[in-house]
């Protein structure tokens, strides 16, 4: 898709790339409304419809940012998904000389150049799992870096507070039909 002003709008559209939110149009540019003849204005809170509340639950339709990182213009990416991207593998040489005490800032700027983005001074481990969550978001990958982080059990928003601190939620439960076919596989702790 080509978004030739630089201005997160593709070409010939009104639909933006990455996070939506707020008023959404249609591609001649007419507002576009809910089901219910609202005006279709994604919000980033997510409050239950019914109580008010923030939650995860009863929201309608304009609750919650909505992502679209691959934008399908001419039928691009309708029926594709990225599994491997230069980006990932570029990241993760720059995990492997951080944690060899090495200095990834040179590696995790030159994607963040190419992103259009100030480059950083210095990386930490922070500031590595901070970029793979904005380079890669939406691509599968932030469960399993939040686990290599040591993050992943730690506390945030709308997490059951049985699972924070709680270790055994790394790991999925085995399937049951694989345990009665394999008397030797003892389930995961916590299932």
């Amino acid at each position: 898709t080509v978004d030739d002003n630089n201005d997160g709008i593709a070409d010939g559209t009104h639909i933006g790339f990455g996070f939506l939110k707020g008023q959404q149009y249609g591609p001649d540019g007419t507002p576009l409304t809910d089901r219910g003849g609202a005006p279709l204005n994604f919000s980033r809170e997510f409050v239950s419809a019914v109580d008010g509340q923030p939650n995860l639950l009863d929201n309608d339709e304009v609750t919650g940012i909505r992502v679209l990182k691959y934008g399908p213009r001419h039928g691009g990416f309708t029926s594709h998904e990225i599994f491997f991207r230069y980006s990932d593998a570029h990241l993760m040489k720059a995990e492997a000389m951080l944690r060899s005490s090495g200095d990834a800032t040179a590696m995790v700027n030159e994607l963040r150049v190419l992103r259009g983005a100030t480059p950083l001074g210095s990386v930490s481990e922070q500031n590595l799992i901070d970029e793979r969550g904005r380079e890669l978001y939406i691509e599968f990958w932030r469960r399993n870096d939040l686990i290599r982080f040591g993050q992943y059990t730690r506390d945030w928003e709308f997490k059951d507070p049985a699972a924070v601190g709680n270790s055994d939620r790394e790991l999925f439960p085995i399937p049951a039909t694989q345990i009665i076919l394999n008397p030797n596989l003892v389930q995961n702790p916590g299932y």
